[in-house]
């Protein structure tokens, strides 16, 4: 086995100060074996109906515990993956932080009313679900039926006003008549009102989309704020809209020509930090790439961190043989947070907040 050298950081903190050196050797790594709980949920499906249920339901599923199912598309003609919640309870938190059932990019947790239905797209030949718990706060769990499903459309009854308002976190939008063409001359507006205000932005993902190509897409158009889209996009294709107000309009629009096979979109609303959206401040941004450095928050130690701060720190390795990062904090008081919404340090994905007692090493 080749050395392994541990990269040493002590991170003191008013904000934060970090130290870091080469140290010694690491030791041989060993890979835990899974858990029986662990071990025993998870699977692949390609079955039309099907179950998925926490593992020890209806007994309090445990802690530590990550499941994975596939769900592989049956036909062409399968356009989505209807779960209908028999029973779905699992530990609240604000963005599903502890436990949860993800499908694809959508998180669950919390308590849904037993017999919910929703509906995921297929995106591509198979979708994703995971489960994951924390160390702590287990629930009764959930049990679920899963249905692959062709007709995806919410309402397929006849006279179907294609003008509607949401405020739901995610939903489903289509073009009047789809599957089959839509009408001409329609004048269809989608109203989205934010759903929070940590909601930045709305995520459209076009299952399928074909509409009458035109120059500037002034016959048959899809628009969000000033942008059009016309003709026909690739299956799956993504597009993200920050909201500049508290709503967002999507429109679709058709003249008496050409028409086509329409759209069907899946819509989220996307909450993230404003921070994240904003560059870097040079004046506190910088790259390291020695093994020894220290870091300050602004103004540390005689005056407070200001305002609306975004810096950010690239940590190179100092030598091939490292292979870790070791940080002692020396000093740290932030704006406390239950997720660290507000002020915080973030190391890789984990962030740090409120008071951290010195000395403390991770």
């Amino acid at each position: 086995m080749s050395p392994c050298r541990t990269m040493l950081a002590l991170v003191a903190m008013a904000f934060y100060r970090i130290q870091m050196a080469a140290g010694n050797e690491s030791s041989n790594l060993t890979t835990p074996a899974l858990t029986a709980a662990a071990s025993s949920c998870g699977g692949n499906h390609t079955e039309a109906e099907f179950s998925l249920r926490s593992p020890g339901f209806p007994v309090q599923y445990p802690a530590k515990v990550k499941c994975d199912w596939r769900v592989f598309r049956r036909s062409e003609d399968v356009c989505g993956l209807e779960l209908t919640f028999q029973t779905f309870d699992l530990e609240p938190s604000d963005n599903c932080t502890y436990d949860y059932l993800q499908v694809d990019q959508s998180k669950l947790c919390g308590k849904i009313n037993d017999g919910s239905v929703r509906v995921f797209m297929f995106a591509e030949n198979e979708t994703s679900l995971r489960f994951v718990t924390d160390n702590q706060n287990s629930r009764s769990g959930f049990d679920i039926r899963a249905r692959q499903i062709t007709t995806c459309s919410p309402d397929a009854s006849p006279g179907f006003s294609c003008s509607r308002t949401y405020d739901q976190k995610e939903f489903f939008i289509r073009s009047p008549d789809y599957p089959g063409n839509y009408s001409h001359d329609a004048n269809c507006t989608y109203r989205v009102l934010r759903h929070s205000k940590r909601v930045c932005a709305i995520k459209v993902t076009f299952a399928t989309f074909h509409l009458e190509e035109s120059v500037n897409c002034k016959n048959d158009y899809f628009s969000v704020d000033d942008r059009k889209f016309c003709g026909s996009l690739e299956d799956a294709t993504t597009q993200t809209f920050p909201f500049q107000t508290n709503e967002k309009i999507l429109s679709f629009y058709s003249d008496s020509s050409v028409s086509g096979s329409g759209f069907f979109a899946h819509v989220q609303q996307e909450e993230c930090d404003p921070r994240s959206l904003a560059s870097p401040q040079d004046e506190c941004s910088t790259e390291i790439k020695t093994a020894e450095f220290e870091l300050k928050s602004p103004g540390y130690p005689t005056d407070a961190y200001a305002d609306d701060l975004n810096c950010r720190y690239r940590v190179m390795k100092s030598s091939p043989l490292v292979c870790e990062l070791m940080i002692t904090i020396l000093d740290f008081k932030l704006q406390e947070g239950e997720v660290c919404e507000n002020d915080y340090l973030q190391i890789a994905e984990e962030r740090l907040c409120g008071a951290i007692e010195s000395g403390m090493t991770s």
